[in-house]
């Protein structure tokens, strides 16, 4: 993956420093490893903005804490009316280096007009600066030469009209900015006595062909600063780092001294060689993956706010055949943050979100984060009872659903204890043809009706969703902490355990994000296209969360139907399809699939189940592309897969993702496992859950020192891949029993999914699924409910007993084979994909 420094951005909020005596909101790129030898800190010049740097940062950041701000009103800073002057800008400087808690000393890099800024820091604060570079700057800049003249001069109005229309001006700050600060601080300056006066080792870096100033503006920097090396480089103008980059990056070694860069490569390599002999899985990692990601240091909906201004005119969502822009969404969730603060919510209160994927479903998550409130995700169709169950559990404000769920939950969550309860439809963000055909199909038969807005009036507690988007479009000034919780998702409740309400923070989220991202080596920024099939709830870590990194398209499917999917695949051409084996298993078994054209689709994560080869297989086939199996929990999110370019590994969930530690221990002996030996799967990272909400007993059981205790029993080979083998509950214990009840021998363990892959094997076989329980008088039965590949001929002819019992005779142990075989026309399901096996029971 090319280095995307705006994966390592975050917002500072400067207190005071903005109009009016408001806070101020900079951006700063902040990267490299977290035990950096050295930091380095990039100014850009008037007009520019941190992304100019990108060669250098891409350069320095794996062994250097490489640090770049957009300073104000420049890049994704905030522009406020003020002088812009050089003690101004030198403020901002100082307040986001303090912020940063950066090293007494560092090293400053300048260009244009940073130069001037960063020789005045230089000269107030001699003792921090370890070196000074230099580039394209001058001693006075009141000789403008040809454009650059024209663009200081030019009214506001005209240069923020150019700004508008030009897309290269975009990138470019509002009119005011440039007259302010060109007015304020760039035509005064004299860097005359500044520089005579530096003391610290200087670089100053010249294009020869630099014509915005004069050349004797630009070669009498070097003369007056004491024992400065100079440096002029052919064939490149103004921004010479951007357009000789190599060079300008080599000038930059050579500065910094062959015996410093030794030392940081030599310790990068010691860094390597540590964490591979504890994570041997490490040197499987694509070349282009880190072994570490530095911590989020912002909220995730920042990452959204950030792809918003870098992403303005991408789509965010796609609806049917409606688009809605990076831009758009955000200010759709500003607009509705507002509009939920007049109703109360505010830092830390509960947000129940009950809908389908639809548009109103992001807006409302984006809107409750900026506010610091949690969001809980349940699916649109939702029991009554157990919505209700949830707004007292967790002391719901506001609960946000369907309009086709009015009559059963309007009055029924308020007595619950809820506040406000809000109501959509899919016609809200729907273009004229897909409202047309709603309307007439669907919205009216599907009970999608609500009193009309004055019946309303008389209980302000029930909104529809449109009257609660105000027309304010200004962020919220409410700013959550990393640490505070965002979402609270409730898992799956599988087997025999009652669901529990797992308490995910911001630093979850982003830090599990970024492990994707990072995961994604040969993802294309801004033009992939996400496939959304699981509810948000489910799914967020690989759509909603994952997307504004990407600059990617979430496609929201409201339905999942395999016939809906195909066509939407086909409609839409997604790039990255998140799922489960059932999913990749329902899309390959649909007749004449390959019409649909699904090469579009090159990455497939798998989870929620084993990923069997033959449905592995099967899929890559028909996409081309990559079906990769993985491993998540609520708890601790996605976080071991298979990495995209290793060698496949038959039945493997692959290898811990950065920053990610997994170990095995054995239940009994409370020894951690060797190779081959299988145990119980704990998991430690930045992603994983501190707990459950209210409920220390389960907390504490689960999470100890940091390490989440899964309940997986997993076995590891030599190199570090993992190979889940059951939850515990789900083992066969067979056990050799006389008739006088009296205990025998204890055997081998026996594991469903291993009798499963052998069923597998059977073309005719398109599920299967292995359960045990043991009947009143001790006998242990061992049953296989399979569902049968009905587009095989003579499919149920070929499924009889004799013939699995004679397939399972020869590949397995005696005590592990199948005593009953049942044929039914589906598994029971849960919403990950997962097979209920305690409905299985049920069927009997």
């Amino acid at each position: 993956m090319s280095f995307d420094p705006d994966l390592y951005r975050r917002t500072l909020r400067l207190a005071g420093r903005g109009q009016n005596g408001q806070d101020l909101n900079l951006s700063v790129i902040d990267a490299g490893p977290r035990d950096a030898l050295r930091t380095i800190v990039f100014l850009h010049g008037m007009g520019g903005y941190a992304g100019y740097w990108h060669h250098q940062l891409n350069h320095f950041y794996e062994g250097s804490r490489v640090i770049a701000p957009d300073l104000r009103g420049h890049g994704l800073s905030d522009a406020p009316i003020s002088t812009y002057s050089r003690d101004e800008l030198l403020g901002d400087i100082e307040a986001v280096l303090a912020l940063l808690d950066v090293p007494t000393q560092f090293i400053l890099v300048t260009h244009s007009f940073g130069g001037a800024l960063g020789t005045m820091y230089a000269y107030k604060h001699p003792e921090r600066i370890e070196k000074l570079v230099i580039i394209g700057s001058a001693v006075r800049f009141d000789q403008l030469e040809n454009a650059g003249r024209f663009l200081l001069r030019a009214p506001s109005w005209l240069l923020s009209f150019m700004f508008k229309i030009l897309p290269v001006g975009k990138r470019y700050p509002p009119g005011h900015v440039i007259h302010a600060q060109y007015k304020n601080a760039v035509i005064t300056y004299d860097g005359t006595a500044y520089l005579k006066a530096l003391t610290c080792p200087s670089l100053v870096i010249l294009g020869d062909k630099d014509n915005l100033f004069s050349t004797k503006a630009y070669q009498a920097i070097a003369k007056l600063i004491p024992n400065a090396q100079e440096v002029t480089l052919p064939q490149s103008a103004h921004q010479v780092m951007v357009e000789r980059p190599e060079a300008v990056n080599r000038a930059l070694d050579r500065f910094l001294g062959p015996v410093q860069i030794e030392a940081e490569r030599r310790a990068r390599r010691d860094r390597h060689r540590i964490l591979e002999q504890e994570r041997p899985w490490l040197k499987f990692y694509d070349g282009r993956t880190p072994y570490q990601i530095r911590p989020p240091q912002g909220p995730l909906q920042r990452h959204f706010e950030i792809a918003a201004k870098r992403f303005a005119s991408t789509p965010a969502v796609q609806f049917l055949h409606t688009n809605i822009s990076y831009k758009k969404l955000d200010k759709f969730a500003n607009r509705f943050a507002e509009g939920m603060r007049k109703q109360g919510v505010e830092h830390g209160a509960r947000v129940l979100i009950v809908l389908p994927n639809i548009p109103q479903a992001v807006i409302a998550y984006f809107a409750a984060l900026k506010l610091g409130a949690v969001v809980t995700f349940m699916e649109g169709q939702a029991a009554q009872e157990v919505v209700c169950q949830r707004v007292v559990e967790l002391g719901v404000k506001m609960v946000i659903s369907m309009t086709n769920r009015y009559q059963d939950l309007h009055q029924s969550v308020l007595d619950a204890g809820a506040k406000t309860v809000a109501f959509t439809s899919y016609r809200e963000f729907m273009g004229v043809r897909d409202w047309l055909l709603f309307t007439l199909n669907e919205h009216y038969t599907a009970g999608h009706r609500m009193p009309f807005l004055r019946k309303l009036k008389s209980n302000r507690q029930v909104y529809r969703f449109h009257e609660l988007m105000s027309l304010k479009t200004d962020r919220p000034d409410t700013e959550p902490t990393v640490d505070d919780i965002a979402v609270i998702q409730y898992t799956s409740g599988a087997g025999e355990h009652a669901a529990k309400a797992v308490s995910l923070s911001h630093r979850n989220l982003v830090a599990n994000a970024l492990q994707i991202r990072h995961w994604l080596p040969e993802s294309r920024v801004g033009d992939e296209r996400i496939l959304a099939v699981w509810t948000l709830g489910t799914g967020l870590a690989a759509t909603v969360n994952l997307a504004p990194l990407l600059g990617a398209t979430v496609i929201l499917v409201p339905r999942t139907d395999p016939l809906t999917l195909l066509q939407t695949i086909k409609r839409t051409k997604p790039t990255f399809l998140p799922g489960s084996p059932r999913l990749y298993q329902l899309l390959s078994q649909v007749p004449n699939v390959r019409k649909f054209g699904m090469a579009s689709i090159r990455v497939c994560f798998s989870g929620g189940a084993n990923l069997p080869v033959e449905v592995q297989e099967s899929f890559e086939k028909l996409t081309k592309g990559r079906v990769v199996d993985a491993y998540s929990t609520m708890e601790a999110g996605i976080c071991i897969a298979n990495p995209l370019a290793a060698r496949k590994r038959s039945g493997s969930i692959g290898v811990p993702l950065p920053d990610v530690e997994v170990r095995l221990f054995d239940a009994s002996t409370g020894q951690e496992c060797g190779v081959d030996e299988v145990g119980e799967m704990w998991i430690r990272g930045p992603q994983v859950s501190q707990g459950y909400w209210n409920n220390p007993l389960a907390t504490g059981h689960a999470m100890k020192d940091g390490w989440f205790h899964t309940g997986d029993l997993a076995k590891r080979d030599e190199d570090g891949f993992f190979y889940l083998m059951e939850r515990e509950e789900d083992v066969i214990h067979p056990r050799l029993q006389d008739d006088g009840g009296q205990t025998g021998e204890e055997l081998q363990d026996i594991y469903p999914s291993e009798i499963e892959e052998v069923l597998y094997e059977l073309q005719e076989v398109a599920e299967v699924a292995v359960t045990s329980w043991r009947e009143d008088n001790g006998v242990l039965e061992i049953v296989a409910f399979i569902v049968p590949r009905h587009n095989t001929a003579g499919t149920m002819e070929a499924l009889n007993v004799d013939h699995l019992h004679d397939w399972c005779r020869s590949r397995l142990r005696p005590d592990a084979r199948p005593t009953q075989f049942k044929i039914i026309a589906k598994l029971p399901h849960s919403a990950t994909g997962k097979v209920i096996r305690k409905a299985l029971r049920g069927l009997m």
